[in-house]
């Protein structure tokens, strides 16, 4: 942009002795930087080997930092949400998603003072070992370990159990222009800082980690493609996302409205809605669209029809574009005139800021309708562009999705010879020997991957039709494309 940049403290990048000044001072000054967070960090580490809390932005809930006595205290109206939070996974069997239901219906505040819960909140809350009591033995033996210092050991009540809050569990680096980067460290460099007893029974923090102890959300990656993710609504016109979960008999995937499943609003019309199998969601979709597609014709007069009535309706938008333009040429040409009659001392300034404004708005005015007109126009071109859209789509299309592919329980062994003289392949006899049997993994990998691109197929596919589909809470479907309509009724159209 034909700036420069001058530094008072520094020289000038005109000249080489310049640039080479700036930028020794530039690496004393990220030195200075780094020595100072070390220097911070040594001081923080060596308050929490004197077995004092480090102050951070946000206390454990359910305590509250002590300046006095540098440590936690309890929190008594807060930290009676955590006990019920232990009662009611540990000791009632609740689910997590069940506590954040009832805190969010009751207000609970959470601990940033907002108003909904988050599972993954309530579940660190559970692992988090400040509530867990812990005897002078379990103290002792973190000592041992190097986790506690052992004058702060002696100055422990005997026979009083305590909290644990780490400290040094994470390595933090900030890189410019990214998020912190957080790397575990060892264990054996952990520092384990007493805080008074929350008062939740030991019994219930043993039960509720118990409850919780296989609650991993498992991963997507790899696993599946959801082929109607960004294509299926819920009534209340979110979106549904998609959802996994983890049960005795398997993994299942699901299908839930947005808003319902963030918490943030309860929908009337939430279900969860089966994702795959012949009777899933997405099975009796692509049995619609297989059908659509089957019968040509059924897809060509929806088109045609919805083609027809867009164009009927926009049938006069030329002759509104040129009335319009001719009123844009109209309004040029009288601030011309205005401009001649200030220019002459015929028009005060107050007569002419008043005329121009006027002007100035119904252009405005104007030039918006126009751009809206525009739009409509290319949507006609749109539309009578349509019907050799259709023969693409249906030339496409029967190849785009596909029956259930079959994977062969064997597969061939290439033979252990050279190619010929001239780089041909070598020529051989298929036999018994040529042939080996997969294994069941290696089956259950060739299906998923072949199905996850058929999924992907298929989601090409909505997308060429402008796929809608909007799921009730009694099973039936709603499914809207381009040209038409219908509605799905258990597993009927």
């Amino acid at each position: 942009a034909g700036v420069d940049v001058v530094s008072l403290d520094g020289q000038s990048n005109a000249t080489a002795t310049g640039r080479m000044f700036n930028r020794m001072m530039a690496v004393f000054s990220e030195y200075q930087r780094d020595d100072l967070v070390e220097t911070m960090q040594q001081g923080k580490r060596g308050i929490a080997r004197a077995g004092k809390v480090v102050p951070s932005r946000f206390a454990p809930y359910g305590f509250r930092y002590d300046r006095d006595s540098r440590s936690y205290v309890a929190d008594d109206p807060r930290m009676g949400s955590v006990s019920r939070l232990f009662h009611m996974v540990g000791v009632e069997g609740k689910a997590l998603w069940a506590v954040k239901r009832a805190f969010d219906s009751e207000g609970v505040p959470t601990t940033r003072g907002g108003r909904y819960w988050h599972v993954t909140t309530l579940r660190d809350m559970i692992l988090n070992d400040a509530y867990r009591p812990h005897t002078n033995e379990e103290l002792a033996a973190l000592a041992d370990a190097g986790n506690l210092s052992a004058e702060v050991l002696t100055t422990l009540g005997p026979e009083s159990s305590y909290g644990i809050v780490w400290y040094n569990r994470h390595k933090v680096e900030t890189i410019p222009g990214e998020r912190q980067l957080k790397t575990p460290r060892p264990r054996s460099e952990w520092i384990a800082v007493p805080v008074p007893d929350s008062g939740v029974p030991r019994e219930w923090v043993e039960a509720a980690r118990e409850a919780i102890r296989d609650n991993v959300r498992p991963s997507d990656a790899g696993r599946r493609y959801w082929n109607l993710k960004g294509f299926s609504y819920c009534p209340c016109g979110a979106r549904l996302k998609p959802f996994t979960v983890r049960k005795k008999n398997g993994i299942h995937f699901y299908y839930i409205c947005h808003r319902h499943r963030s918490g943030r609003d309860p929908c009337p019309h939430a279900r969860y809605h089966r994702a795959d199998g012949e009777a899933g969601l997405e099975g009796r979709v692509a049995d619609f669209v297989l059908g659509l597609i089957h019968n040509p014709e059924v897809l060509r007069e929806r088109i045609r029809e919805q083609a027809a009535r867009e164009k009927a309706a926009l049938r006069d938008t030329r002759k509104q574009i040129a009335a319009l333009a001719q009123r844009v040429h109209e309004s040029e040409s009288e601030r011309d005139r205005y401009n001649r009659l200030y220019a002459r001392g015929k028009l005060t300034d107050a007569e002419y800021d008043a005329y121009t404004n006027e002007l100035d708005e119904k252009r405005n005015a104007t030039e918006e309708e126009l751009a809206r007109l525009a739009d409509a126009r290319r949507h006609v071109e749109y539309l009578e562009e349509l019907p050799q859209l259709v023969e693409e789509y249906l030339r496409d299309l029967p190849h785009l999705v596909d029956r259930k592919p079959l994977v062969r329980e064997y597969e061939t062994v290439p033979p252990e010879r050279e190619p010929g003289p001239d780089g041909s392949p070598p020529i051989y006899t298929l036999g018994p020997e040529r042939i080996r049997e997969r294994t069941p993994e290696k089956v259950e990998e060739l299906s998923e991957r072949h199905e996850r691109e058929r999924a992907e197929r298929y989601g090409a596919a909505y997308a060429m039709l402008g796929l809608k589909v909007v799921a009730h809470n009694d099973g039936s479907l709603e499914i809207t494309w381009r040209g038409g309509g219908c509605k799905l009724s258990g597993l009927r159209r």
